[in-house]
């Protein structure tokens, strides 16, 4: 006779507040790990791309009562369920799962039902946004003391368990959780119990997000401050002295793209160098990838010519894109690497000579600038070509400058496209909320297919349309007209059309824009 199936483990994770790069790095391998996971409304959804692809992945709700959501008891149940099918269950958090996240509960009907579990803290939001506002906790010259409050729990209690006297004694740092909706209430009972006017708070919508707010005040004012902000949940409350260190705290600390918010349109897999180095100068970044790279429909030519690589004199890449596509191809056809040790190489662009590196190639040529003109240009004055045969590696669909040139010079020339770019499908429903918000003031395009797909998804009547534009910068003359052609203003375009250069010309062209503001 077999025994009794053990059920799985189940693991209550911290997923962190809103930056997916806080939650630690236990909870991540144990999400990569994972047969299923049981995810809230407020877990960053970057957070699952950590999960394996094949995991099952459950949406429990569970924001501010808003769309579906399992009631606990039923949440419970699932839990327990699907240990009994899977060797290992993420229930993932927001915060932390032992701070307002129910996870006591959650803890106590799986110890209950005889199922294994394990506890993973996170960072709590109190922590996240006192660390991203620049408000310290405690402070030796202010409070020692810091007390976490639920915004809920006054609300609909016939008997309260919150001591309003202690809370209104003034020498703590109070933060209220979820307390947005009931604001006024809480504030009228701090003035009930004592509370000066005058004490400093501060209201944190989406702390630690890209798309963070914090609105100050006392309180006295915060209420009306709040309301005229248009703050939504989810927010934190903090109450006290430290609130007003923020201002100290802001010289030195925030970069000079601090209040601003860029978009970048870029394939998902590409934005990441860009946001880093966006970041890092104080900017919020949204990224809304308007194009994903897809395989070509056949591979049949790609497959033909890499086969005979030996007939050609020059292969050159036009893109990293390009670059990773075709050598993906090359080893997964277990092709020969010494078939390259007779041919010379060009890159159009740094970018894509770095990548080329990484496969232990060094271009033999790159351009001093990066668009198909100036590297055929430039490369037809330094190279006699007549007869020489050339591969070019390519996107389909891409233009035909390079070849055209090429060959008026007598050169044989093929070309295999190993890429396509497609539209990205993306949801931008939020997007053209923040757009007629104003709340984005610069949009990055880093190639023209960046440019349509971007129009196609938002529609281009629908942006016309937008009364505060946000500034659109280009990283190139090609992606230029381009949006030229579409009938969008270029705000800032760089010298040289790289990354790094993109990212300068972004930050000068806002801090411009940044100081005229302060000037009204």
């Amino acid at each position: 006779m077999k025994g009794k199936k053990q059920p799985g483990t189940v693991y209550l994770i911290g997923g962190g507040p809103g930056d997916p790069g806080l939650m630690t790095l236990k909870g991540k391998e144990i999400l990569s790990r994972a047969d299923a996971v049981v995810y809230d409304a407020l877990v960053s959804k970057k957070l699952l791309s950590f999960a394996s692809v094949t995991a099952r992945k459950i949406y429990a709700g569970k924001r501010g009562g808003r769309g579906k959501a399992f009631q606990q008891q039923d949440l419970n149940k699932l839990l327990a369920g699907l240990a009994q099918k899977h060797k290992i269950v993420a229930r993932l958090k927001g915060g932390d799962p032992f701070i307002f996240g129910r996870g006591g509960e959650e803890m106590l009907s799986l110890r209950e039902a005889g199922i294994p579990f394990k506890v993973i803290p996170g960072i709590t939001a109190a922590l996240g946004a006192a660390a991203y506002t620049r408000i310290p906790l405690t402070h030796r010259e202010y409070t020692s003391q810091v007390v976490l409050v639920t915004g809920h729990e006054a609300w609909n209690k016939e008997r309260t368990a919150i001591d309003w006297r202690e809370l209104a004694s003034g020498d703590k740092t109070v933060i209220f959780y979820m307390g947005l909706q009931t604001l006024p209430f809480l504030t009228e009972k701090l003035k009930e119990n004592g509370l000066p006017g005058d004490t400093p708070m501060a209201v944190i919508q989406n702390a630690t997000a890209p798309d963070q707010r914090v609105v100050e005040g006392n309180l006295g004012n915060i209420g009306i401050r709040v309301r005229r902000a248009g703050l939504k949940a989810p927010c934190l409350i903090f109450l006290g002295n430290v609130v007003r260190l923020r201002r100290k705290g802001k010289a030195g600390g925030e970069g000079p793209l601090s209040g601003s918010c860029v978009m970048i349109t870029r394939a998902r897999h590409q934005a990441g160098e860009m946001s880093k180095r966006l970041k890092s100068l104080g900017a919020q970044v949204i990224e809304f990838p308007v194009i994903r790279i897809e395989p070509p429909v056949s591979w049949k030519a790609v497959d033909r010519e890499m086969s005979r690589l030996e007939r050609y004199d020059w292969i050159f890449f036009t893109s990293v894109n390009g670059v990773e596509k075709f050598f993906e191809r090359f080893f997964e056809r277990k092709n020969d690497f010494r078939k390259f040790l007779h041919l010379k190489v060009g890159a159009i662009g740094p970018a894509t000579a770095r990548t080329l590196e990484g496969y232990h190639l060094r271009p033999d040529f790159v351009p001093s600038d990066y668009v198909s003109e100036a590297f055929a240009d430039t490369f037809l004055k330094k190279t006699n070509i007549g007869g020489k045969k050339i591969l070019l590696v390519r996107a389909e669909g891409a233009r035909r400058v390079l070849r055209k040139k090429l060959e008026k010079r007598k050169a044989e020339v093929a070309e295999v496209a190993v890429y396509r770019i497609r539209s990205s499908g993306s949801k931008c429903g939020e997007v053209i909320k923040k757009l007629r918000a104003g709340d984005i003031d610069l949009v990055s395009f880093t190639s023209p297919s960046t440019v349509e797909h971007f129009l196609s998804l938002v529609g281009k009547k629908t942006f016309q349309e937008i009364r505060r534009k946000p500034l659109l910068a280009s990283i190139g003359p090609v992606t230029g007209e381009t949006m030229k052609r579409l009938g969008l203003k270029i705000a800032c375009q760089p010298r040289r059309y790289t990354i790094p250069d993109l990212v300068s010309a972004i930050a000068k062209i806002l801090k411009i824009k940044k100081s005229r503001k302060e000037k009204r």
